[in-house]
């Protein structure tokens, strides 16, 4: 009897070890999923913040920045904009900061002198010296005639012009 207790004790602690190794296994895993989550992640901001830098070097353009960073597609700097709202908060202030620079560019020229700097700036800027715009009233294009319209358009063999029309006409082969 005292046998089949001990039996009894050994299978009970076995089975406590078992659910310990197990409930340890389980954290070991979650453990293991997180950190490769967080690499996941810190992967995916160097790849951002080596695209923002490119950017800046690129002068603002998309295509070039990606080259630059090693981006295979702008679409994914596109589905980062539209994501992640701090990429796209450094994206607009890197574009905002090019747009300062081009203006203080354009101020320097216009104060060496540079007529064509001058023209530029009074034909954007100044309201009495603004291209005139003519604005033309939008086009109709024309519908396209699906295949049951041109079908019901075309002439019928019982027609006495069918056989004049020149490609029913043999002789044309």
């Amino acid at each position: 009897m005292e046998e089949a207790a001990s039996q009894q004790q050994n299978k009970e602690e076995n089975d406590q070890e078992d659910i310990v190794d197990s409930n340890i296994k389980r954290v070991c895993d979650r453990q293991s999923r997180l950190f490769d989550l967080a690499k996941q992640q810190r992967r995916m901001l160097d790849k951002k913040a080596n695209f923002l830098i490119a950017y800046e070097r690129a002068f603002g353009i998309i295509s070039a920045a990606c080259k630059l960073a090693g981006i295979k597609s702008r679409k994914t700097v596109y589905n980062w904009i539209a994501s992640d709202s701090e990429f796209k908060r450094a994206m607009d202030d890197t574009q905002a900061i090019q747009y300062d620079f081009a203006n203080d560019m354009l101020m320097m020229n216009i104060a060496r002198g540079d007529g064509a700097s001058v023209r530029w700036f009074l034909s954007h800027k100044h309201p009495d010296y603004m291209l005139k715009r003519i604005s033309r009233p939008p086009q109709k294009k024309k519908r396209q005639k699906t295949l049951q319209e041109q079908f019901d358009e075309a002439p019928d063999e019982d027609d006495p012009n069918y056989e004049n029309l020149p490609y029913n006409n043999d002789n044309n082969v």
